[in-house]
C-alpha cells in the first residue's frame, strides 16, 4: 500500500514536470470544505481547508496533489468527529463551456487521519481510498477564479466522507 501511495502523490510532481515543458498552466487552489462523515448510528458536520497545486498537462486534462487539514470537528448525538489531515493526488479532467466557466471531474486516491471523541475517549484512525468527485470554475480574471465542487473521499465498510467545497483557483 506504501507504494501505491507514494506512486499516487509522486506521479503528479513528475507530470507538472513535463508540463511545464509544454507551457501549459499551473495553479494553486484554496478551498473551504463543508464534510459529511457517516458510519451505522453516527452522523457528523467537520469541515477542513484545502491546498490543491496542480498543472494542466493537456487542453482537458490536469493533475493535482492535495492537501487538507481539519479546521473545526462536527458532533452528533454525543460523539465529535474531526479530520486531523489528508493528502491525495488525482487526475481532473475538464471541459470549458465558453470564455469564464468550466466543469470538471477529479479521481484520484485520498487519504485522511481523524480523530473521534465521546466524553473522556478519544480514537484516532486513518484510513485511504479512491476518491473522486465533479465541480464548477468560473474565471473572474486570467489567472484568478471561483471554483466549488462535491467530493467522496472515502467510502468503505459503512464509513462515508463527502463534501461540498468552495474556493478561489490562482494561475501562475
Amino acid at each position: 500500500m506504501n507504494k501505491v501511495l507514494t506512486l499516487a502523490i509522486g506521479l503528479p510532481f513528475l507530470m507538472i514536470g513535463a508540463a511545464n515543458a509544454q507551457q501549459k498552466q499551473n495553479y494553486a487552489e484554496v478551498d473551504y470544505v463543508a464534510l459529511r462523515y457517516s458510519e451505522p448510528g453516527a452522523k457528523a458536520s467537520p469541515s477542513a481547508g484545502r491546498l490543491i497545486v496542480g498543472t494542466e498537462v493537456m487542453d482537458n486534462l490536469g493533475v493535482e496533489v492535495m492537501g487538507a487539514i481539519g479546521l473545526a470537528s462536527g458532533t452528533s448525538g454525543g460523539v465529535s468527529v474531526k479530520m486531523d489531515s489528508g493528502i491525495g493526488a488525482f487526475l481532473r479532467p475538464q471541459l470549458k463551456l465558453g470564455e469564464a466557466l468550466q466543469v470538471f471531474g477529479r479521481v484520484g486516491y485520498f487519504r485522511a487521519s481523524l480523530t473521534g471523541k465521546s466524553g473522556p475517549a478519544e480514537v484516532k484512525t486513518s484510513g485511504g481510498d479512491i476518491a473522486y468527485g465533479l465541480g464548477v470554475s468560473y474565471g473572474v480574471t486570467d489567472s484568478v477564479a471561483i471554483t466549488g465542487d462535491y467530493m467522496w473521499y472515502y467510502d468503505k465498510s459503512s464509513v462515508a466522507i463527502k463534501g461540498f467545497s468552495v474556493g478561489a483557483k490562482f494561475g501562475f
